[in-house]
């Protein structure tokens, strides 16, 4: 996903600033989870030579949500991208392939009479869980774009 944002760059990377807890290690592995959010801190934020990554800060409740990836180039933070945490790609890639499996499984074997209810709710629950870290993450950075643009007045 792409977001447009209509901000001067280095209002942008302020806010990111002023709103992001450092983390020295990549978010694909970063535990984001925090018992003890400060008020002005939305993100854990990782900056390397050519771009500043960050990944909304959750309470220990969200710890199975998948993790959201935002990353910013830093010669256009115009037009950050949106990816998924390594660990739930490989898991969503998991689950298509079991649940091709057992799609071909079905076809092939007229005597396959295994419950997939069990499948299809695991399916279901995954992407549900993606899409409840998806909106928790477009509210919060609905909350940064504010302090944009608060910048501006």
């Amino acid at each position: 996903m792409k977001l447009n944002l209509n901000f001067e760059d280095a209002k942008i990377e302020n806010a990111i600033r002023n709103s992001s807890k450092k983390k020295t290690i990549i978010l694909d592995l970063a535990d984001t989870t925090s018992w003890h959010r400060e008020e002005d801190k939305l993100f854990y934020g990782r900056e390397t030579k050519k771009k500043l990554e960050i990944s909304r800060i959750k309470s220990p409740i969200g710890r199975f949500l998948p993790n959201l990836i935002i990353k910013f180039n830093k010669t256009d933070f115009q037009n950050p991208t949106i990816r998924l945490g390594f660990f739930w790609y490989f898991f969503m890639a998991f689950l298509m392939i079991l649940f091709l499996a057992l799609i071909v499984r079905i076809i092939l074997d007229k005597s396959f009479n295994e419950d997939v209810i069990y499948m299809i709710f695991i399916t279901l629950l995954s992407t549900s869980l993606f899409f409840i870290e998806y909106s928790l993450t477009k509210l919060t950075l609905n909350k940064l774009i504010k302090r944009i643009e608060n910048q501006n007045s």
